[in-house]
């Protein structure tokens, strides 16, 4: 008993108190030295396929020609791989509290191809920068949608790469950004800063030169030049813009930034809360309602299921026990149980048609759960945080490939139950109906990636044969738990005769449907763009 109030108290505490552990170290920096700025895959929420920042036409890095692979790839693991991230670094110059305003970065001439991919990355796809400094990811400067006139600060999905002019539909893009960079200093006997937090106010500026400076996007005198359209002593801001820059067929788009640095108390260790948190972005009303929501189904469905079963288990018992007294005053045979009480017989009657694919879709359903379960306790005690990328997919990669002597063992043992004679088939159709038919998925995907020369978002070689390598562990482990489940005795079972049972009824189909329309409802009210047919669920919650 102590054991198990100690397993509860400790599966409660890391349910409520969550936190993370760090994954990597710190790095201090001393006044003036360059930090890095990376930049990662253009991502979106209406479109599955990342875009390679350095295919669009956009500023190339200076560095490129002393590389012959191109712009330099930043090392990534198996999960930021198979995430489509593509982290390069650029040519934007940070140095540790050194401010920069209006610092000219290139200068690109759209052709009709250029002016065609950028309009529909802006018009079609919604895509967003997702820039990274001292492994911070972006935060977005904004306008607030709920309140005119004000900026807000999101902390995920980057930040836009343009905008739609709600007058004449045309597409403007952001080649302006002031770069807010906020660091810490943990020791004040020392010259070491760390940076605390990193965010990007996007701006559209059509950009001129003062005297009418002509620039062929070459000659080193046009990054010094002053411009007309911002100033090389104080930030840019946007009341000072006169015009945005368009995406046209010829047109001339100049990119620039501001670097603006400021000190904050929050030191190095709580710098990735605020990301966590969204800057209590949604009201804590939000919390109360989805919890109040929650609760208030559980209650209802609870209540009317144990009224349900009260009232048959009473009257199936009554009858029973009539049953049982008339026959034992008439001839005193035995008296054949029926409804809920025959069905000790039935615990294991396997099914009418296809009992092997019952067991394998079973064992794959319990594999499923089991990764599921781990992965969300190892993050909620803090074993999994963001700021090591690509760790999440990389832990259910490996939760998944070991709970395959779960699935094996389930599978095999259930078909032994269910008196089957082809168990070798069972345990094979067990490791290769959902891993075979995704790697299957996976593998021609990517070869047809290749064949259409799109490399930028294809998965290299060596990451396609770890996962080889993966998967053929995944299947030596599920035959590992078959062989263990094809070791246990089979199980005898008396058959009755069930009558056909006819379609659900509205009330069962609503009942079924009511846990998911939460879910939905939920989804919505968080914004997280993963509820499917949210209107059609509210009807079913609320008929």
């Amino acid at each position: 008993m102590r054991a198990v109030y100690c397993c509860f108290v400790f599966f409660s505490s890391a349910a409520t108190t969550a936190f993370y552990l760090p994954g990597v170290s710190p790095r201090s920096f001393q006044t003036g030295d360059t930090i890095p700025l990376n930049i990662n895959s253009l991502t979106s929420v209406h479109r599955f396929i990342p875009v390679d920042y350095y295919k669009l036409p956009l500023c190339r890095p200076s560095y490129e020609e002393e590389n012959e692979g191109g712009p330099q790839m930043i090392s990534q693991n198996l999960g930021q791989t198979l995430l489509g991230n593509k982290i390069q670094r650029s040519d934007y110059v940070l140095k540790m509290r050194k401010d920069t305003f209006c610092q000219v970065l290139c200068q690109v001439t759209l052709t009709e191809e250029a002016e065609s991919l950028l309009a529909s990355l802006i018009q079609n796809g919604g895509y967003r920068h997702n820039w990274i400094v001292d492994n911070l990811p972006s935060a977005s400067i904004g306008l607030s949608q709920y309140q005119p006139g004000e900026l807000r600060t999101y902390y995920s999905g980057g930040f836009p790469f343009g905008f739609i002019d709600t007058a004449n539909s045309k597409p403007f893009i952001y080649n302006h950004v002031n770069i807010h960079i906020q660091y810490h200093k943990p020791d004040p006997f020392t010259d070491l800063y760390r940076v605390v937090h990193f965010a990007v106010e996007p701006l559209s500026i059509k950009h001129q030169f003062q005297d009418g400076y002509q620039w062929d996007g070459v000659d080193p005198e046009g990054f010094e030049m002053p411009l007309s359209s911002c100033s090389k002593t104080e930030q840019t801001q946007r009341s000072i813009i006169t015009s945005s820059q368009p995406v046209e067929e010829g047109e001339t788009i100049m990119f620039t930034y501001d670097v603006i640095w400021s000190e904050t108390d929050v030191d190095w260790a709580s710098r990735w809360d605020i990301y966590l948190t969204e800057d209590h972005l949604i009201p804590d009303q939000v919390h109360s309602f989805s919890i109040t929501n929650s609760l208030f189904f559980i209650i209802i469905l609870s209540g009317v299921l144990a009224n349900i079963t009260a009232r048959t288990l009473r009257r199936e018992i009554e009858d029973n026990n009539t049953a049982t007294i008339a026959a034992a005053d008439e001839s005193g045979a035995a008296v054949e149980f029926t409804g809920w009480m025959a069905l000790r017989g039935d615990a294991f009657r396997p099914p009418q048609t296809c009992p092997m694919f019952f067991c394998v879709c079973i064992g794959n359903g319990v594999q499923i759960g089991i990764c599921c379960f781990l992965a969300f306790l190892l993050s909620a005690i803090g074993l999994l945080n963001p700021s090591r990328r690509g760790s999440f997919l990389n832990c259910i990669l490996v939760l998944y490939t070991i709970s395959g002597v779960a699935n094996g063992y389930v599978s095999s043992r259930m078909y032994k139950t269910f008196n089957g004679d082809r168990c070798r088939q069972c345990t094979m159709l067990s490791a290769l109906l959902v891993s075979g038919v995704t790697y299957t998925i996976f593998l021609s995907s990517n070869i047809a990636r290749l064949v259409t020369s799109d490399v930028a978002v294809s998965v290299p070689l060596a990451s396609v044969l770890i996962l080889t390598a993966i998967w053929l562990a995944f299947i030596s482990l599920v035959f590992l738990g078959a062989h263990f489940g094809n070791k246990q005795e089979r199980t005898a079972c008396v058959e009755r005769t069930i009558a056909g049972g006819g379609f659900p009824s509205l009330v069962q189909v609503s009942v079924v449907c009511t846990p998911f329309s939460t879910v939905a409802i939920g989804s919505e009210l968080w914004k997280l763009r993963t509820a499917p047919f949210p209107i059609s669920s509210i009807l079913v919650t609320f008929p």
